[in-house]
């Protein structure tokens, strides 16, 4: 039993990784008609944690954390509470920002049988969204109007903003591996600035007003180069007004 128990931790764990690797790439290269890379895995995900007697021991102990609630408000607000359905009618129900809430009351669960999973597996959705960089330098992409750039069923914006998300989680890797070697950082680096590239290439606007606010907020919590964020908040408000 204690072997079976190991083996389906190590399944949870690496469904999880493969589930955060697929979300990068999910709009860029869809799978199947109404079923995407990250559905597919997050079922599989889903049922090899209900498969994991400790998870299931966690589960049902559990006491459902405030943010699952407020969730669930947002979720009433936009599906029977909004104004706009007295005019138009009961519309369709958003089933799927509902599994989505399910979805994070699972991971939450891990993350408390695995400390730290969570934070961990975002190195995962950086590599994935590396894996469309390394697409658009060898030139698999399509040009837009306005000259900006999108990647198979990927619009500018969600390509953008997903570049933005990649970036956040490679800051939140530095904070938890402190004593990184050189060449780590240096692919960091590397990295980074392949992915601002794509940003970039985008166009767009909000994206890159984002990303801008992410350096920001980095360079200000990480307490290392204050000169640095007064810098960037002086480059910031130009662009802001543009």
């Amino acid at each position: 039993m204690l072997l079976l128990n190991l083996n389906i931790r190590v399944l949870n764990k690496w469904l999880l990784c493969l589930f955060v690797f697929s979300i990068a790439f999910e709009r860029a290269f869809p799978f199947l008609p109404g079923m995407s890379y990250p559905k597919f895995i997050g079922i599989l995900y889903v049922t090899s944690l209900l498969c994991n007697p400790a998870y299931l021991k966690l589960l049902k102990q559990l006491q459902i954390p405030s943010i699952i609630f407020i969730f669930l408000l947002l979720f009433l607000f936009m599906n029977f509470l909004n104004g706009g359905i007295f005019e138009y009618g009961v519309g369709k129900i958003d089933t799927s920002f509902l599994l989505n809430i399910a979805l994070v009351l699972f991971l939450l669960v891990h993350e408390k049988m695995e400390q730290y999973i969570l934070p961990k597996s975002l190195i995962f959705f950086f590599f994935g969204y590396l894996f469309l960089v390394l697409a658009y330098y060898l030139g698999y992409y399509q040009v837009g109007i306005g000259g900006r750039v999108r990647i198979g069923a990927a619009l500018p914006n969600s390509l953008a903003f997903f570049g933005v998300f990649a970036i956040c989680s490679s800051f939140i890797l530095s904070s938890i591996y402190r004593n990184r070697s050189i060449f780590t950082k240096l692919f960091q680096v590397i990295s980074i600035l392949m992915i601002i590239s794509l940003v970039l290439a985008t166009g767009s606007r909000s994206a890159f007003i984002s990303l801008v606010l992410v350096f920001g907020v980095f360079l200000f919590c990480s307490n290392t180069n204050r000169f640095g964020f007064l810098l960037l908040g002086v480059i910031f408000i130009p662009i802001f007004f543009l």
